[in-house]
């Protein structure tokens, strides 16, 4: 037998967002009754709950009264020496304890000093994130002289940084602690202060995952002897670790929950269209007085859309307000499953590709006809793609922000990169060239000029051709074709843009090179970006002379190098095989560190597309 609490939650009284996502739309960060944290808590096997919300008590405050309840906070503290950001949970406190706390916060030292003599359980959460981005390893190492409790399993963040932790924490010796005491001239915490305990907790922002992560301790016969286990270190972490799904799951519910008491019955009209469009989902009257959710975005768009004009919706239209209206519908936001999160990856991934085919198209139509100012207007239009991807853009950069600071800290503290895997390198195509065969023979060019760099590389392509494969081969489906030349079959592949994120991701790859310059390169370079992936430009202008000899008549020779140095200056690296290209690169701004200078090996001609009749 043991006992649980979930250590690490929010309620409505955190309000002050973090993820840009949030502070973008203007949404708190919890819209979370107290009450539903404590029902949901117990139901999902908690013997005790409490609350952490953000330099406040009032959640806890709310719910003190009820059985197997304490009262927590998660506080913001500062290094005064330069004002660097951590947070502390702090538990069983009183409210004037708190009032304290509250004015000690300022100072991590001096709040240290009051939590001991207090006898205050404290835990440090998520350790290694940097709360303002400004945390480096010197202050991890005062964390480990200053603390002995930290959080070994959070809900919402991926558990790299976690792991990592933990392995320091491992390796820590007497011998280790003592030298950092001198450095930093910090007396340690404790007899043994090379022993660290852990304590897990879902850090729930959006009531969908509480108690996904929590603290086990020996069964417990009451909240004191609970809290007593607790105070000396007899518990351990439990249950699992956040991901980029979770996170962005979990931002679609705020989300929902934010548009749902801004614009709910009885408010007035909305100034913007995604506010009044998800009134109209979120607009729960008897079916008698308004009919079902895809109805009424039916209605809406008809009359807010499309300026009152009387026609029915295309099957473009009537798919997009489906989807939106089943992602925010309270069966999918309030799901705790991970099937309920993969279909919420899934109706977002339908959504973006298919919005991003229509404008694209539209795009693509207006630059054919020469009308770039309406081309541009086209591309400011895409607030619905955004609202169906910005969740998750938002949840990849999140979980991948501290890559860097942790791969630095990991050889400081450990000697070497112990996180990073093995190498995975991967080579992403699209089908740019028109032919598989062509695609190939440029993938085939670039590992020749590399003298196998690439040789085991996985090899990405985004083509609808059956054939391209091979053992280290992952075919994607594009979305669609952009026909960019009807009368000479030229067209862009258009990549699954979420698919191509979580398959890096899930990959681990640690490089990616770009073969092709297309819509394929864009996205898989943004999503190196994303992941912080070091990302490679095979810098091949051969693409460009089918569709400038075609398009010749929009200007679009000089838009299409526009767009090729843009790709360039994109990549942390840019392999080049012409010593003009790669001096007009320098010669407009780029990075002369960035470029390799490569060449074939095999003295193979320059690589060309096949001739325009």
């Amino acid at each position: 037998m043991s006992s649980r609490a979930d250590l690490h939650v929010h309620s409505k009284y955190s309000n002050r967002p973090s993820e840009w996502f949030l502070r973008r739309i203007g949404a708190p960060e919890s819209y979370v009754e107290p009450m539903d944290i404590y029902q949901r808590a117990r139901e999902r096997g908690m013997s005790y709950v409490t609350i952490t919300d953000h330099n406040k008590i009032s959640g806890a405050l709310d719910i003190a009264h009820l059985p197997d309840t304490f009262v927590s906070c998660e506080l913001t503290t500062y290094f005064p020496e330069d004002q660097v950001k951590v947070h502390l949970l702090v538990y069983d406190i009183t409210e004037s304890q708190f009032e304290e706390l509250s004015n000690l916060r300022k100072n991590i030292y001096e709040l240290q000093d009051y939590l001991l003599n207090q006898g205050i359980i404290h835990s440090l959460p998520h350790p290694l994130f940097r709360v303002d981005g400004r945390l480096q390893a010197n202050h991890v190492e005062k964390l480990l002289l200053l603390f002995n409790r930290f959080e070994g399993i959070n809900g919402s963040r991926d558990s790299r940084s976690a792991d990592l932790f933990q392995l320091i924490c491992g390796s820590l010796t007497p011998r280790f602690m003592y030298r950092l005491a001198d450095k930093h001239d910090l007396f340690p915490l404790g007899e043994k202060p090379w022993k660290k305990t852990f304590t897990g907790g879902s850090d729930d922002h959006s009531g969908s995952f509480i108690a996904g992560a929590y603290t086990q301790t020996p069964a417990a016969d009451s909240l004191e002897e609970f809290l007593d286990h607790l105070r000396a270190g007899r518990h351990q972490a439990c249950g699992s670790s956040g991901s980029s799904l979770k996170l962005a799951h979990s931002l679609y519910k705020i989300a929902y929950s934010y548009y749902k008491d801004r614009f709910g019955v009885g408010s007035g009209p909305g100034n913007d269209l995604l506010g009044e469009l998800l009134k109209k989902l979120l607009d729960h009257r008897p079916a008698g007085k308004l009919a079902t959710g895809r109805k009424r975005v039916y209605h809406f768009c008809e009359k807010m859309v499309f300026a009152g004009r009387r026609r029915q919706l295309s099957p473009v239209e009537r798919m997009v307000v489906g989807e939106i209206s089943w992602l925010f519908s309270p069966s999918v936001v309030d799901a705790l499953s991970e099937s309920a999160q993969e279909r919420s990856f899934e109706a977002s991934c339908r959504l973006c590709h298919h919005l991003t085919w229509k404008f694209a198209h539209q795009f693509i139509l207006k630059l054919r006809e020469g009308k770039f100012l309406d081309a541009l207007q086209t591309v400011a239009a895409l607030g619905p793609v955004a609202l169906s991807i910005a969740p998750y853009l938002a949840a990849f950069s999140t979980q991948h922000k501290d890559d860097d600071f942790l791969g630095d800290l990991s050889r400081q503290l450990m000697g070497n990169d112990c996180l990073s895997r093995s190498e995975h390198k991967m080579i992403a195509a699209g089908n740019v060239y028109g032919s598989c065969k062509q695609m190939r023979a440029a993938i085939g060019r670039l590992m020749a000029c590399t003298e196998g760099r690439y040789r085991q590389a996985k090899v990405l392509v985004c083509c609808h051709d059956s054939s391209a494969g091979g053992e280290q081969w992952i075919r994607l489906q594009p979305v669609a074709h952009l026909e960019i030349d009807e009368n000479h079959g030229l067209s862009l592949p258009l990549p699954p843009f979420l698919d191509v994120f979580r398959l890096l991701e899930e990959q681990g790859i640690t490089e990616v090179v770009v073969a092709t310059p297309d819509l394929m390169g864009v996205t898989v370079l943004a999503g190196a970006r994303l992941l912080k992936i070091k990302s490679v430009f095979y810098y091949n202008q051969a693409f460009l002379v089918q569709y400038q000899k075609s398009l010749k008549e929009t200007d679009f020779h000089q838009l299409t190098n526009r767009f090729l140095d843009w790709l360039a200056d994109m990549a942390d690296e840019i392999l080049i095989e012409k010593e003009e290209d790669r001096q007009r690169l320098i010669d407009n701004g780029v990075a002369r560190k960035k470029i390799t200078l490569v060449a074939d090996r095999r003295k193979a001609p320059v690589f060309q597309t096949e001739a325009v009749a």
